[in-house]
Order: structure tokens, then sequence, then C-alpha cells
């Protein structure tokens, strides 16, 4: 929710009395919350604790697609009520948001393609000509943008996606989390 505890009060009586809790996510995001392209519906970790909050609150439940890039304006022109995407917290996000107390954890993972299958640490990530891609408004993009010494940050906008650079061939590795990284899959070149 955003910052101020009067505007959480104020939040939360909107649902009440609108009778539903709208919670942005990111649908593509394997494990958290993510949509099945087969049969819609939405699953993961965030999906059932949206669920779980809507019926403490004996309210329906909408899910709203969204990404990190967007989550801010989202909340900030009440598009949704609260994001449930295992959004980090960062110091830019806790000057706008306000967050639960952390449920997850994940180290930053690397991955490419099998045709770069010969990076095996940062020290071969991190070097000229490497073309290293993260989602625009993640965490991974501030601690790229901090860390990347000598290759090159791509900055990936959706509907474009980490992935979609790296099967490309314009990105060389994209950085991502454990569980999404546990869903990348890529077409054997």
């Amino acid at each position: 929710l955003l910052s101020s505890a009067a505007h959480a009060v104020e939040r939360l009586a909107d649902i009440k009395k609108h009778g539903e809790l709208r919670v942005c996510i990111w649908p593509e995001y394997y494990g958290v919350s993510f949509r099945n392209p087969k049969s819609g519906a939405v699953v993961g970790v965030d999906a059932d604790m949206a669920r779980d909050l809507a019926t403490q609150l004996n309210v329906s439940l909408s899910f709203v697609d969204s990404n990190f890039a967007q989550l801010k304006d989202d909340l900030q022109h009440n598009r949704c009520d609260v994001g449930m995407f295992a959004v980090a917290i960062t110091p830019a996000r806790m000057t706008v948001m306000d967050f639960t107390l952390p449920h997850l954890y994940s180290d930053v993972y690397a991955v490419t393609s099998r045709s770069n299958a010969n990076m095996q640490s940062w020290q071969d990530i991190d070097r000229p000509g490497r073309v290293v891609a993260v989602a625009a408004g993640t965490y991974h993009e501030a601690l790229m943008r901090d860390r990347l010494q000598q290759a090159k940050l791509l900055v990936v906008n959706p509907p474009a996606t980490r992935e979609g650079e790296v099967e490309s061939g314009r990105a060389d590795v994209f950085m991502s989390d454990y569980p999404f990284s546990l869903h990348a899959r890529f077409a054997t070149p």
C-alpha cells in the first residue's frame, strides 16, 4: 500500500465498501503470481496469500496485471489496492510504498542459454562484450547498475522479456531470482 497510516486506513475502508480487493500481480512470475496460459488460473505463493487476504477481509478478489516498472503508478492511480508479486524492498520503493514483513528470500541467479554454458562465475559475466539483461523496475536493475563494471546492462521493458533477449542473442545472460529461474527454458540453439 502507498505510504501513510491514514491512507492505509482509507484504502482498507474503500476495499470493504466496494467489497473487492484488487491485487496487482506480474502474471509471468512463475511460483509467485503466474497465470497459467491454458487455464487462466493465477497460481503461486503470492496468489495464494492474496486469496487468503480477500477471504479474511470477506471481499471478492480481482487480479490486476502489472509489472515492476509500473507498480508505483498502478498504486498511485488506484488501479489496485496492493501489489503482491514478490516485490523487493528497496530504498526507492520505501519512499512511496509500505511493505509487509518479508516472506520470500532469494539470491540473484544468472540465466543463460546452452550456447553460453561457458559462463560459470561472475568474472565470466562481467567482462567486455557481455550483455546482461534485467527487467525494468526490478531489484536486479538497481543491483546490476551498481555491480556491473565491464558488461553492458540491457534494461528490458514489457512486453519484451529478459529471456527473449537472451534467446534472440541480443543479451548473453539475464538476472533473476530462484522461483523465476526454475521456469526459464530456452529453445535449443
